[in-house]
């Protein structure tokens, strides 16, 4: 969502240092790199296992065993 809009002028800066379009491939993949990794987060975190997460307040989880 934050480099949608500005991708050609960061795509256009790329060209302009570098002089080719190589600054801009690793530009993409390294997006696409950070999509896929937010994806798998987001999966795995769907599931109640986040950081700090027992999935006690999570309704699709199995509450936790009281103490």
């Amino acid at each position: 969502m934050l480099l949608g809009g500005t991708t050609p002028f960061i795509a256009t800066a790329l060209v302009a240092v570098s002089g080719g379009p190589w600054l801009v491939v690793l530009f993409v993949i390294l997006c696409q790199l950070l999509t896929i990794s937010a994806v798998l987060y987001a999966r795995h975190t769907a599931r109640g296992a986040g950081p700090g997460r027992d999935g006690a307040d999570n309704p699709r989880t199995p509450a936790a065993a009281p103490r």
